[in-house]
């Protein structure tokens, strides 16, 4: 017969407010194979105020950290495995051929997937930080020369051209003209200019 009745709560195993206890009886012969804590209100407000506590630690921790963390209880678990299907057998009463495939695989395949899903997002927001890198070195490569003066037209408008558009190369057509009155236009292109290339130096 098993009888546990401490928590483990902030670390450690602890004793139960309580000296009540409560049978665990197997369902396949009624037997009974153990008892546990009752519990009380004490008792749990205790172990939420020690989760509390911890996770104001544990919020800040790194995903590499976390990633470890989960690798050791994956390992122990498998080195536990047969613990786990004895236990489920005998508290459950599934015959041991269930408890092995199904019940108590169902608990580390769960780890495993939350360990894969932590991986994929670190791998993911390191592809994405590279990518934003790529673009913003192409969009530098580009700003290399900030013009002292811009075109302007007859009338002493400043002229920004875009691309042309339609996929022809006739230069006498020119799309998506912007007109800016001539000084203003030309100074607050040359410091939008300089201040996205400053912006850019970070990386």
């Amino acid at each position: 017969m098993k009888d546990k009745l401490d928590f483990y709560i902030n670390g450690q195993w602890v004793q139960s407010e309580s000296s009540e206890t409560i049978e665990v009886i197997n369902p396949a012969n009624e037997n009974v194979i153990g008892h546990v804590a009752a519990g009380t209100k004490k008792d749990v407000d205790r172990a939420v105020i020690a989760a509390s506590e911890a996770f104001k630690i544990f919020q800040y921790s790194s995903k590499d950290d976390r990633i470890e963390l989960l690798n050791n209880i994956i390992s122990e678990y498998e080195n536990r495995y047969q613990d786990f299907v004895d236990t489920i057998t005998e508290e459950m009463g599934a015959p041991i051929w269930l408890s092995s495939a199904a019940q108590a695989k169902t608990g580390i395949k769960n780890l495993n997937e939350t360990l894969d899903a932590l991986k994929a997002d670190v791998q993911q927001k390191e592809d994405n930080a590279e990518r934003l890198k790529e673009e913003l070195r192409a969009q530098r490569a580009l700003l290399t020369e900030v013009p002292d003066a811009l075109p302007q037209d007859a009338n002493g408008n400043t002229v920004v051209f875009s691309a042309p558009s339609g996929g022809t190369d006739n230069s006498s057509t020119v799309n998506n003209q912007i007109r800016l009155p001539s000084d203003a236009g030309a100074e607050a292109y040359r410091e939008e200019q300089m201040l996205l290339r400053r912006r850019m130096t970070v990386f």
